[in-house]
């Protein structure tokens, strides 16, 4: 069963791996730095807020069924431990991203699943269920322990 964002308890784990993120992190996943993940993290919930808009991507994400199954069933693969090197850059910079990213994460879970969500570029149209389960999974991964 996978978390989402309006489950309280879900939601209080995300905000305490935001919490212990610093300077010095491990990189879990990409090439991004640790500020550029955070804030990827951010717009990606101002994207549900309407507070940001993209351009859709012409996408097979667009297929309700796979976007059921990419949201709900698929694992994420996490790289294995060892792969990347540390995250870089400054510690004031890190706290206000962290903060600005828990802020948002309180205001989508205020609006509640039931909520007018924005379309997704890659997948379109989600309900609130989705969009949920989507940001979770988005925001977890990348604070994510990598696999042995």
């Amino acid at each position: 069963m996978n978390g989402s964002i309006f489950d309280g308890k879900a939601r209080e784990k995300l905000q305490a791996r935001l919490a212990q993120l610093g300077p010095a992190s491990q990189r879990h996943w990409g090439q991004m730095t640790l500020v550029q993940a955070v804030e990827h993290m951010a717009n990606q919930l101002r994207i549900a807020l309407g507070q940001l808009s993209r351009p859709p991507q012409a996408s097979i994400l667009h297929n309700r069924l796979v976007s059921l199954l990419v949201i709900h069933v698929l694992p994420w693969a996490l790289p294995r431990a060892g792969r990347l090197a540390p995250f870089v850059g400054s510690a004031d910079e890190l706290s206000a991203s962290v903060s600005t990213l828990a802020d948002l994460l309180s205001t989508v879970a205020e609006q509640g699943e039931k909520a007018s969500w924005a379309p997704h570029p890659a997948f379109g149209a989600l309900t609130g269920r989705s969009w949920g389960i989507l940001m979770y999974r988005h925001t977890k991964n990348p604070t994510a322990s990598p696999r042995p």
